[in-house]
């Protein structure tokens, strides 16, 4: 029971912690949206600049991931994509 106990400790705070990157990151892309758009930029942010940050994270990580599965799905079709690459063989 201890062992358990002791990875779900962990394995809380390791998702506390990726949590708080990602977030850390989404008030770094708002800062830098808003003083792009010419907003002055005081902590804390505005519920609208943290939204803008999320909108414009989501749709480039939605692009991102799209442009790797093309090109994984085009390496897996010509026989190109690495045993080591620990995707799915689709």
């Amino acid at each position: 029971m201890a062992d358990k106990d002791f990875v779900l400790r962990r394995e809380f705070f390791e998702q506390a912690i990726q949590a708080r990157i990602y977030t850390a990151h989404l008030a770094e892309l708002a800062v830098k949206l808003a003083e792009a758009a010419g907003e002055k930029v005081t902590r804390p942010l505005s519920a609208e600049q943290i939204a803008r940050a999320v909108e414009v994270n989501g749709s480039e990580t939605a692009l991102a991931l799209d442009a790797l599965v093309a090109r994984l799905e085009k390496l897996y079709r010509k026989g190109e994509l690495p045993q080591e690459a620990g995707v799915p063989r689709w």
